[in-house]
């Protein structure tokens, strides 16, 4: 599948989102779209729409599960089936 990673810009994630990175490599894989957020946000529309876009089958994200929520939220109410 195709897979997005969207991450909170803070030192931890971008960590996490480089160890995703070696591990989909080893696989042959890369990520379609990588995205960092500003957390804290009520509003990530512009995010949900380019993750919509990309086609992406499943979101890793690496943040803090209030930005998860409304990410979830926002791309359920768009339609999306995305992970």
């Amino acid at each position: 599948g195709h897979i997005a990673i969207v991450h909170d810009r803070t030192h931890y994630a971008r960590t996490i989102v480089e160890r995703v990175r070696i591990a989909m490599a080893e696989n042959k894989m890369a990520p379609i779209l990588t995205e960092g957020l500003v957390a804290g946000e009520k509003d990530y529309r512009a995010l949900v729409d380019r993750l919509i876009k990309s086609k992406a089958d499943a979101v890793v994200f690496a943040g803090f599960p209030n930005e998860a929520a409304v990410i979830l939220r926002q791309l359920r109410a768009s339609g999306s089936n995305m992970r």
